[in-house]
């Protein structure tokens, strides 16, 4: 476990050496004094909420998609583990090393596919693999709930393969709609609410895991349905990709 705890560190700390290598786009940025921190953060907070009236309705309701679905994600995040491996409040009861095996399908699935769908993002269009990740979670997060150690090696991957398509085409497609004197602002706000309703999601999915181990999944994929319909019907790609 120290040797994995060591590599972590290594992977991170090369990531922030290659990051330090970025230039920055805005020319104008200010330097950040550090003690100006914490009295510039409620003016902070404040731009964040103003700038909504500044960007298409797209971005608000982009943004209502994102906070359903990531609340919704939260309610069970943190049981697949518990729901699938032996244990007291196990369900499907598998034993650790083959949750390792089915955990690394996960990850080797996300990485083969990540390449192909940031391609077809950029080629179809972004709201299309949006939809679309709603409609792969369903299957995924049935065969999960219902399935047993073979049924995994499916389930699994295919929740990687919504996260990619949902998460990607989600960035995308915000950065598409909002202008760039805004972006900072919006892409700030957005994960800042995503982390509390997210937070609140966690307790509430424990809350409900104790009462039912499959409920936290099925509220889950309930939740995909007004998602799924906020982006159909209120959300619109721009017809020139990139807002400036």
């Amino acid at each position: 476990m120290r040797i994995a705890y060591s590599l972590v560190v290594v992977l991170y700390l090369s990531a922030a050496i290659l990051r330090s290598k970025l230039k920055e786009t805005i020319k104008t940025a200010e330097k950040i004094k550090p003690k100006n921190l914490l009295t510039s953060y409620p003016q902070s907070i404040k731009e964040s909420i103003a700038v909504w009236k500044k960007v298409p309705r797209s971005v608000y309701f982009l943004f209502i998609s994102n906070l359903i679905l990531t609340f919704a994600i939260s309610l069970g995040q943190l049981f697949f583990s518990v729901y699938a491996v032996e244990g007291e409040k196990s369900v499907l009861n598998i034993s650790q090393i083959d949750w390792a095996l089915v955990s690394s399908a996960l990850f080797i699935a996300m990485i083969i596919a990540a390449i192909p769908i940031g391609k077809l993002i950029d080629k179809i269009g972004r709201k299309a693999p949006l939809l679309l990740s709603h409609v792969v979670f369903v299957p995924a997060i049935l065969l999960f709930i219902y399935g047993d150690l073979a049924t995994l090696f499916i389930a699994m991957p295919l929740l990687g393969i919504g996260q990619l398509l949902f998460f990607s085409s989600f960035a995308s497609l915000q950065t598409d709609l909002v202008p760039r004197k805004n972006r900072a602002k919006v892409i700030g706000f957005s994960p800042f609410v995503s982390y509390v309703l997210m937070a609140l999601g966690l307790l509430a999915g424990g809350i409900i895991y104790s009462i039912s181990p499959q409920l936290p999944f099925l509220l889950m994929m309930t939740a995909l349905l007004p998602s799924f319909l906020v982006v159909a019907l209120l959300v619109h790609e721009p017809e020139k990709r990139g807002a400036g």
